[in-house]
Order: C-alpha cells, then structure tokens, then sequence
C-alpha cells in the first residue's frame, strides 16, 4: 500500500509516523488519501471591491470571502475626521488654527545634522543621514515655571566609567534658579523658576515680556482659549452652548441679511 509523504516532523507526530510505516495493515485507514476535491482545491480569493477602509484585501481574522470591511475608513484619517462634526467643528476658527501648527520644536538636548545625505569617508558611497530627537520626559514642576524647553532625559551610564561594566540608569535634570522678573504689562514683580537657556532667551528677546508673548494685544475672546488642550477647549463649547443657546431664526436673519449685502454689492459694481 502506498503511503503519502510526509513532512519532517519530531515528537509524537514522528513516532505516529515510523508505527505507521512499521505496521501498514494495523493502520491502514490513517493512511488513507485525501479526496483530490480537497487535496486539488485551490487557494480561495479574498473578498473583492475597493473602497476606503480596507475594502480590498484582509478582512481580519476569521473572517471569509465576501465579509464586510473592518472599518469604513482607515484609524489614520480618524482624528481629522473628528474635527469636521460633532462639536469639534463648532470650535472657534483661531483655536482650530493653533491646533494645526505642526511647526517642529526647537532641538534643545540635541544637535540636528543639516543634511539628508553625506557621503561615508571610508567607502565614498552616499548615505542618508537620520535626525533622531532624544526623547524628553517633562515633569509636572515644568508646568509650573518656564525651563525654556529642558526636561529631563533618561539613559544610562557605566559603573565607574567602565565600558565593560553593568549599565546602570541614569535621569539628567536641568539647574533650576528661582529669579525674579518684571512685567510692564502686567505691571507687577514675578517669582519664577527657570533655567540657564531661559535666561539666555529672555536675554536674546530684549526683555521677559517680549520672550512671553508674541503679540501684547490680542483679543479677549481669543485669550481666553490659549493654551487648552483639545478636551478642555470641547467642555469649554459644551458649557457655552448649554449656558446661552443662539436661536436658529437668529443665525438664519444674519445669513439672509449677509446675502442681500452681497447682491447689493454685486448690482451696484455693475
């Protein structure tokens, strides 16, 4: 009787195998060949069509051909999509606008390179260089006084400078001074504890009110939402809205009155 090939196998699938072999009457039936139904059968397609989401292509685990998409459109676009409805598009225009600064910090604990190539002085081929941020750790005693973008940054470091040696864990922290500031606009002394960049900053900005704002006037509606995260600006519209509710007939009158503005313009320019 002819046996089925079987693959490298160890443990009990391979003592299974030598009894097989050793005694082919007693097992005959384990030795049995698959149907060619299901030994020809060809690999099935995943589930067809297109669309965002993942529509085409892996449907997740245990899920078969023809299953619906996990999600109508990819985790990657969920937190911009959130800010175009619900209450997130209520929020004010200038808070939405702080909310896409993506300008990148100004490296502090690092030095960038300057370059996206440089060519390596031993091989002379052309190699991408890499500008990696060290990781900064910001404590809650920051928030409580201006270290001018320093933390703390943790690693490590050799027991007695051994290279050899077990690594040990190591936190470097800035020196914090406690100085005293005056703000003409506020027209006070302030007690404040900063550090030596501070310093050197406020210094280079030509006075501590110039270091703390960029523009000295602004208007109060849009004082009041600086420095908010995103939860706190959302329970901030929350309460205003349940506190003093804009009539729709209201908002309907301003936008019939803008647009009759708008065709008396466009009449009288013709």
């Amino acid at each position: 009787m002819e046996f089925q090939r079987f693959r490298p196998c160890s443990g009990p699938a391979r003592r299974s195998r030598d009894r097989l072999q050793r005694w082919p009457g007693r097992n005959a039936g384990a030795a049995r060949p698959l149907p060619a139904a299901v030994a020809l059968r060809p690999p099935q397609p995943r589930s067809g069509g297109s669309g965002i989401g993942g529509a085409a292509g892996y449907a997740g685990p245990g899920r078969g051909a023809g299953a619906m998409p996990l999600h109508r459109f990819p985790p990657r676009l969920w937190a911009a999509m959130r800010m175009r409805e619900g209450i997130c598009a209520r929020l004010p225009q200038h808070y939405l606008a702080s909310l896409q600064d993506d300008t990148p910090p100004t490296p502090v604990h690092w030095e960038p390179h300057g370059l996206r190539y440089r060519r390596n002085p031993r091989t002379g081929q052309r190699e991408r260089v890499q500008d990696v941020p060290v990781p900064v750790y910001f404590p809650p005693a920051a928030n409580e006084g201006l270290w001018g973008g320093e933390g703390w940054v943790r690693g490590f470091r050799y027991a007695r400078n051994d290279k050899l040696s077990t690594r040990l864990p190591k936190t470097w922290k800035p020196q914090l001074f406690k100085r005293q500031f005056y703000s003409e606009i506020l027209d006070a002394t302030l007690t404040i504890t900063v550090t030596m960049r501070t310093l050197d900053l406020i210094d280079a900005a030509f006075g501590f009110d110039f270091y703390i704002l960029k523009e000295f006037v602004i208007p109060e509606e849009e004082a009041e939402w600086v420095g908010l995260s995103l939860e706190e600006a959302i329970e901030k519209q929350r309460l205003l809205e349940k506190k003093d509710p804009v009539p729709l007939f209201k908002v309907y009158a301003e936008e019939l009155v803008s647009q009759l503005r708008e065709q008396q313009q466009a009449v009288q320019k013709q």
